[in-house]
């Protein structure tokens, strides 16, 4: 428990920072990783993942050796605990672990997960080569050490991007809306209907003709149905607001669609996500 609390040390006498104020640190001489770790979150990361750490390391050996594990491998396990935490944090910061943003948690993440818990692994069986010739201790154990923090990671951050979508925005203050296109642009737009409670807007679904996508679910919502639904559907969903989230939407279909949100009073609104090109001035005309 040495580095534990060498590494509690050294994080409580971390200055905490705003984020107004990080910008001011660039310009200071601090190396990447003090400044990392300065923002409060960051310290919560890492104390959050030393605990992540132990409970994997405890559970591998508890399923390992669910009988023998007090009497026999405790005593492994309580001298090589400190090892395994520093190995693996060590792992994780030089993994970029601690780069990225939980509320924009992607496959790309996962990826960096699994290289910080697959380097943080080896690197402790190799130190533990070389300071106990790895007697006594079991290959068995850090696979399974691997596989359950590696679920544990995903599975907290996943948890509380999740902790955090659902306090942006709130059903009773919010109108009820659903999405006409279920696919990459509706995927798009439900994200930011669901990060920005500035829109007011509480997703509860999506329509759709395409009739593959019927009952399917996307990233938590339903495809409630198509065109030849829409007015029957919204008022058992209590919908307030459609949003179109695409341009290819058939003229055809555009016009029955309008024609139901004006019939059951429905507003009717289409997001674009616009890239557009920004000429710059010339220096001398600022």
């Amino acid at each position: 428990m040495a580095v534990l609390g060498v590494l509690g040390v050294r994080l409580a006498r971390v200055g905490v920072y705003d984020g107004t104020d990080f910008p001011l640190l660039r310009d200071r001489p601090y190396t990447p990783l003090l400044v990392d770790v300065a923002y409060k979150r960051r310290i919560f990361e890492v104390l959050l993942d030393a605990c992540l750490i132990a409970i994997a390391y405890y559970a591998a050996y508890a399923l390992r050796f669910p009988d023998n594990f007090w009497r026999y491998y405790y005593d492994l396990f309580v001298r090589s605990l400190p090892i395994v935490v520093a190995c693996t944090l060590s792992a994780f910061f030089l993994t970029g672990v601690y780069r990225g943003v939980w509320r924009y948690i992607s496959l790309a993440d996962l990826a960096t997960f699994a290289r910080g818990v697959l380097l943080g692994t080896v690197a402790t069986v190799i130190m533990l080569v070389y300071l106990y010739r790895f007697a006594n201790y079991s290959r068995t154990v850090f696979m399974i050490y691997g596989i359950v923090l590696g679920l544990l990671l995903v599975g907290t951050r996943l948890a509380f991007r999740w902790l955090g979508e659902q306090g942006t925005w709130s059903e009773a203050s919010a109108t009820r809306a659903a999405i006409y296109g279920a696919g990459d642009g509706g995927a798009l737009i439900l994200r930011e209907l669901r990060n920005n409670p500035r829109h007011g807007v509480y997703p509860v679904g999506f329509f759709d003709d395409d009739p593959t996508k019927r009952h399917r679910r996307i990233m938590g919502l339903p495809v409630l149905g198509g065109i030849d639904d829409i007015r029957d559907l919204i008022p058992k969903h209590r919908i307030g607001l459609i949003v179109v989230s695409t341009e290819k939407l058939p003229s055809s279909v555009m016009a029955r669609l309008e024609a139901a949100c004006w019939d059951t009073g429905t507003r009717l609104q289409r997001m674009r996500f616009v890239v557009t090109e920004i000429t710059p001035e010339p220096a001398g005309r600022l």
